[in-house]
């Protein structure tokens, strides 16, 4: 066993601690113990194996802090430790292992500020720090990581601005910084980033206009859920910025006026007229060809819209005369009320004249 070079035991039931023994396998390069039912400390004895380059124990429920004599793994490329109970803050121990390429610390209880010399890991592909207690500004100097692919700063108490310096992470293709507490812009310099094809600031306390270009391009509205403050990218549906031109509402103003005055005016005209009419008539008793309305005390008003309806929209079929002023259409109201309907043409100036004539 002195010669093993990988062990693993993913994905199966294990309990208990991880046993000190361990460190007794001085050959072993990988050890899996992923997903696993594991609790306890990580014990030191694994950070004294200095041959491996991948420790994955994510899915566990390991607890306490990363030891710091983590630093002697000179070797260790590969740290997946998500998914636990591990507490305290970042090791600044980690910070001196030059050749990690992936570390993920994601789902735990880490706490207190990343620290500024993380850009010390200059070779790291990708860094999950999400569902942590980080707090703090997010560390400006996490732009000179240029090999970085992934970053995930997301689900923590962040605060502050973000780095201008994350212009400079050229390799990156994913960055999420979701839910936290940023504040300030939206960096129109990640524009520029070529490779970047996820991006999410939701949740956040961000302001002021999305950027246009590169991945906003493709961005969805989740990305920007959550902040009041941003405006822009109609195609987000975001809220944009409100301006009022003087031209285009004198404009409305005017359309308004031309086309929906008349026909208020209309409506209303034929509503008067037609109300007056029937009163009129009442008063003389039985036309010949109308049957005799009811004598009430008080007239029962009769909307535009009840004599439209009355007469299917002024079609032929109800016409029972027309002349030089106007139409004349004969229908039952809803109250049961036979009546004879004018409607006048109102481009005639005499018209109104001709109809007061005739109700007298």
């Amino acid at each position: 066993m002195s010669g093993l070079i990988e062990l693993s035991f993913e994905g199966n039931n294990l309990t208990g601690s991880i046993p000190s023994e361990i460190g007794k396998l001085k050959q072993l390069q990988g050890l899996f113990l992923t997903y696993n039912k594991l609790q306890g400390h990580i014990t030191e004895a694994v950070y004294h194996l200095s041959n491996l380059f991948k420790l994955t124990l994510t899915g566990n429920k390991l607890t306490g802090k990363i030891p710091g004599c983590i630093e002697n793994q000179s070797m260790l490329q590969l740290l997946p430790l998500s998914s636990n109970k591990l507490s305290s803050e970042f090791p600044l121990s980690i910070l001196k292992m030059s050749g990690l390429l992936y570390l993920d610390v994601s789902q735990n209880f880490i706490e207190g500020e990343v620290p500024s010399d993380v850009g010390e890991l200059n070779v790291i592909v990708e860094l999950d720090l999400s569902g942590n207690h980080f707090s703090g500004k997010v560390p400006s100097r996490l732009g000179e990581l240029q090999n970085q692919q992934f970053l995930d700063l997301s689900n923590n108490s962040f605060f502050g601005q973000i780095p201008l310096s994350f212009a400079n992470l050229i390799s990156l293709e994913f960055l999420n910084m979701s839910l936290n507490a940023l504040s300030g812009t939206i960096p129109r310099s990640l524009e520029n980033l070529l490779y970047l094809k996820a991006f999410n600031v939701s949740f956040n306390d961000l302001e002021g206009e999305i950027p246009s270009g590169g991945v906003f391009v493709n961005s969805t509205l989740q990305s920007f859920l959550g902040n009041k403050g941003l405006w822009g990218m109609h195609i987000l549906e975001v809220p944009a910025c409100a301006t009022v031109n003087p031209k285009q509402q004198s404009k409305f103003k005017e359309v308004l006026l031309k086309n929906i005055t008349p026909v208020f005016t209309s409506s209303f005209l034929i509503f008067l007229l037609v109300s007056i009419w029937i009163m009129k008539r009442q008063k003389k008793g039985k036309p010949k060809d109308v049957e005799r309305v009811p004598e009430i005390n008080t007239y029962q008003l009769i909307s535009y819209h009840e004599t439209q309806r009355a007469t299917d929209n002024f079609v032929g079929s109800k016409l029972i005369g027309a002349g030089s002023s106007g139409s004349v259409f004969k229908r039952t109201l809803s109250i049961g009320t036979v009546v004879s309907i004018k409607v006048l043409d109102l481009k005639n100036e005499q018209v109104c004249k001709r109809f007061d004539s005739e109700c007298k």
